[in-house]
This record gives C-alpha cells, structure tokens and sequence, in this order.
C-alpha cells in the first residue's frame, strides 16, 4: 500500500476585530506568521499546504443580512 506524504496543517491564530485602518475585521499577527512558517515548510518539502482557520469578513456579511 502506497502511503501519502505528510502535509503541514496551518491553523488560524485569530482576527483582529475592526481594524480601523483596514475597515473591519483583519488577521493577527499569529495568524500571519503561521501562514508564513507554514508555506517555507511546504516548500521545503516540496508538498501541497492545507490552510484552516476563521472567517475574517464574517461580522460585515451579518451585518448585511
């Protein structure tokens, strides 16, 4: 049985609610150094990366309905 090469897993690290600069809601730091880590590991090992997490946007799409 051929078996499937390990992928790194990033996780959400949260959102930055209502970043005025950004006009709502934005990723944390976390967040984006996770992402960063995460893709130098997928290079490094030449495989695909899987990204989970929050949805930034969400409170903006409720508002509307």
């Amino acid at each position: 049985m051929e078996h499937a090469a390990p992928k790194p897993v990033i996780l959400g690290g949260g959102i930055r609610p209502n970043a005025l600069e950004y006009s709502g809601d934005i990723n944390r730091r976390l967040t984006l150094e996770r992402v960063r880590y995460g893709a130098r590991v997928a290079k490094g090992c030449r495989v695909a990366v899987l990204v989970a997490g929050g949805s930034v946007g969400l409170r903006e799409k409720q508002k509307q309905n």
